[in-house]
């Protein structure tokens, strides 16, 4: 096994988002949102491989397959530190809130997924 991920459905009380377009579409309804709750590359496969942005490729064709399904307004996943965060914004991931914990809050709409799809 090279890598994996998990998927599961979250929603978002509209004070807890900040994008304004998740705001200005639910209006004061929970936000839907597909979670990225694992990802992980073994370790031999971990740099130069391109394993990563196979998965989170992978997970944007499914959460698209969910919201088809069942609506979304896109994935949302928690950074654990500011170096992953700053990976996951050259995905496209805007940071919305921090946990105690330290973990960046961060999430991606489907617009943008299915233009990170298109190119």
């Amino acid at each position: 096994m090279f890598g994996f991920y998990t998927l599961s459905l979250m929603s978002l009380r509209p004070e807890d988002a900040s994008p304004d377009e998740a705001q200005a579409k639910f209006g004061s309804w929970a936000i839907p949102l597909v979670y990225l709750g694992q990802i992980g590359v073994h370790q031999e496969y971990q740099r130069g491989h391109g394993i990563g942005s196979t998965l989170m490729t992978h997970a944007f064709e499914r959460t698209l397959e969910i919201a088809n399904l069942a609506g979304t307004f896109g994935l949302a996943l928690d950074a654990i530190d500011e170096d992953r965060a700053q990976w996951y914004e050259r995905l496209s991931f805007d940071r919305y809130g921090v946990e105690q914990d330290g973990r960046i809050k961060m999430v991606c709409s489907l617009n943008i997924i299915k233009q990170a799809l298109a190119s």
